[in-house]
């Protein structure tokens, strides 16, 4: 048995799907099968996870990902997404941004304005 890596050419959709499937193993196997699974996947399972694997996992943050983050409210990933991109300092500067033929004063106002849409409080507040 190989481990997973980054040479094996798998999308985070399938990784996820093995990783539900495997949920539902008994512990001991699961433990065995955990020890293959690459840091690049671990990232994505919990909070701890994240914080131990991260270096491994590369993301790349373009409005699609934001959107999604923001539309499941995952509050710890749009905090770190602040935080890492330091938007907090860059995200009131003065610049037009537009999104579904809405023009906004600022990115966040855009992200605000996300939040207010998908109803995700929780990233809201982070915005305040």
């Amino acid at each position: 048995m190989t481990k997973l890596n980054n040479e094996n050419v798998y999308c985070i959709n399938c990784y996820l799907k093995m990783i539900s499937m495997i949920k539902r193993l008994p512990r001991e196997l699961k433990n065995i099968i955990f020890q293959y699974i690459c840091g690049n996947v671990k990232v994505l399972l919990n909070r701890t996870l994240y914080f131990d694997n991260w270096k491994y996992y590369n993301i790349i943050y373009n409005d699609t990902y934001i959107r999604k983050i923001i539309r499941n409210n995952k509050y710890f990933l749009f905090e770190n997404y602040l935080k890492s991109e330091k938007i907090y300092e860059t995200y009131t500067t003065r610049r037009v941004y537009t999104y579904k033929n809405k023009k906004f004063k600022t990115y966040k106002d855009y992200l605000k304005n996300l939040c207010d849409l998908y109803e995700a409080h929780k990233c809201g507040v982070l915005l305040q």
